[in-house]
């Protein structure tokens, strides 16, 4: 995985994103799925000695055209 992801020049992210919208279309045949992906952060610097976890998610939406191949997919989605 780690070859082909640079190869392609993307993340494992963006790479196993890119499988995932096309596995939601072969099952569901939905051009546009929307996948949620959690992010954290902690943008004051007062919060940054703070017990806890701070997670937000964030709903990425995603286009999977049927005649694409998937090499031009995982581009596509490498932009998003």
């Amino acid at each position: 995985m780690d070859r082909l992801c640079v190869k392609l020049r993307v993340t494992r992210f963006q790479l196993m994103l890119a499988i995932w919208a096309w596995s939601v279309y072969a099952v569901t045949g939905q051009c546009r799925p929307r996948v949620a992906a959690p992010v954290a952060n902690r943008p004051l610097q007062e919060f940054e000695n703070t017990v806890g976890m701070f997670a937000n998610t964030l709903l990425i939406p995603l286009e999977v055209i049927p005649d694409e191949d998937l090499y031009s997919q995982i581009a596509r989605i490498s932009d998003v």
